[in-house]
C-alpha cells in the first residue's frame, strides 16, 4: 500500500514540474525549420520541445516549418512560413472566450469535407489538432498534380492537422499557381487558420471563399467568416456576415446563434436598439438553446431602455 502510494506522489509530482516546466505556453510540437524569439527582442533560437515563451514571444516557422503550441490549455498549430506573435494568438483567444457558450457548440459541431460536401448536416468549428511525435520530421510534400495536393490538404483538415493542412493549402495557392478565384481552396485555408485561432490571418481567404454564393462550403464560410471578424473587433463586417447567414440560411441550426452575434455585433458599434432587438428574439423563440442565457444577460445591460 505505502509502494503504490509513493508511486502515486511520484507521479504527481512528475506531472506538476512538467507542467512548471512547460508554463502555460510552450512548444508542444515543431518540424523543419521552427525559430522562437522568447522575449521579443530580435533574439531568434532554434525552437525545441517544451520550450516555455510568453507573451511578448515570436515564432517562425521556413518553407517546410510547422509547429503546435500549447497556450493556456489550448493547441494552437502553425504552419509553414508563417510568424506569430504569442500576445495576438493570446488575445483572440480571450475574444473567443468571452462568448462564453462558443466552446460548448465547438465540441458538438464540427465541419468535415465530407460533412460539407455531402449536405447532409450543418455543423460548426473543428477539432484540436493532434500531432504525433517530436523533432524535426518533415510532413510537406511534393504533389503532382493541384487536385492531389488538395484532397490531402482536405485530409489532414479533417483529422484535424491544422500545422499540416495550412501548409499544403499555403503551398497550393502560393507555390502552385491558383488564386483567390479558388474558392474552395480559400476556405479550407482559412477555415483551418480559423481553427488554430489567427481570426485576422483567416479573414481574406474566407472573404474569398463566401464570393461563390453556390459553393457547398458557404454556410461553413459564412459562419467562420462572421465570427473571425467579430473576435477581431470588425464589427461592421460582423454584421454584414451574420445577417447573410441568417437571410440565406433560416433552419440552419447556427441561426439562433448568428442572432445573438448580430445583437453582439450591433453592442459593440454601440446600436443599443439593434442590438436589443436580437437579443429579445432569442429571449422569445429561443429558450432551449445555450445562446439564451447570454441574450437575457446582454438585455440586462439595457434595461432602463426597455
Amino acid at each position: 500500500m505505502l509502494k503504490r502510494t509513493a508511486l502515486i506522489l511520484a507521479s504527481v509530482l512528475i506531472a506538476f514540474f512538467h507542467i512548471a516546466l512547460c508554463g502555460d505556453i510552450a512548444v508542444h510540437y515543431y518540424s523543419g525549420d521552427c525559430y522562437v524569439d522568447v522575449e521579443g527582442e530580435g533574439r531568434w533560437t532554434k525552437a525545441s520541445i517544451d520550450m516555455p515563451l510568453n507573451t511578448n514571444s515570436l515564432i517562425k516557422t521556413g518553407k517546410e516549418g510547422q509547429a503546435e503550441l500549447i497556450v493556456y490549455g489550448e493547441s494552437v498549430a502553425i504552419g509553414s512560413e508563417t510568424t506569430i506573435e504569442l500576445s495576438s494568438i493570446v488575445e483572440n483567444l480571450k475574444a473567443r472566450d468571452g462568448v462564453g457558450w462558443f466552446q460548448k457548440i465547438s465540441r458538438r459541431f464540427a465541419f468535415t469535407s465530407a460533412s460539407l460536401e455531402d449536405k447532409t448536416e450543418s455543423t460548426l468549428l473543428g477539432v484540436r489538432g493532434n500531432l504525433e511525435g517530436e523533432g524535426d520530421v518533415v510532413w510537406m510534400e511534393e504533389h503532382e498534380t493541384y487536385e492531389q495536393g488538395l484532397v490531402e490538404g482536405k485530409a489532414q483538415y479533417d483529422e484535424g492537422n491544422y500545422a499540416q493542412a495550412i501548409s499544403i493549402f499555403k503551398g497550393l495557392l502560393y507555390e502552385k499557381g491558383a488564386d483567390s478565384s479558388n474558392g474552395e481552396l480559400s476556405f479550407y485555408l482559412g477555415a483551418s487558420l480559423f481553427n488554430s485561432v489567427q481570426y485576422e490571418e483567416a479573414i481574406p481567404h474566407l472573404r474569398d471563399a463566401i464570393r461563390d454564393q453556390e459553393a457547398y462550403y458557404r454556410e461553413a464560410a459564412l459562419l467562420y467568416y462572421s465570427f473571425s471578424c467579430y473576435f477581431t473587433g470588425e464589427n461592421e463586417r460582423a454584421i454584414d456576415g451574420f445577417i447573410t447567414y441568417v437571410e440565406e440560411f433560416e433552419e440552419g441550426v447556427m441561426l439562433p446563434y448568428a442572432l445573438l452575434m448580430l445583437g453582439k455585433s450591433y453592442k459593440g458599434t454601440g446600436d443599443s436598439q439593434n442590438a436589443m432587438l436580437y437579443f429579445e428574439e432569442i429571449e422569445e423563440h429561443y429558450s432551449h438553446t445555450e445562446a439564451y442565457d447570454d441574450a437575457v444577460q446582454d438585455l440586462g445591460e439595457f434595461k432602463p431602455l426597455r
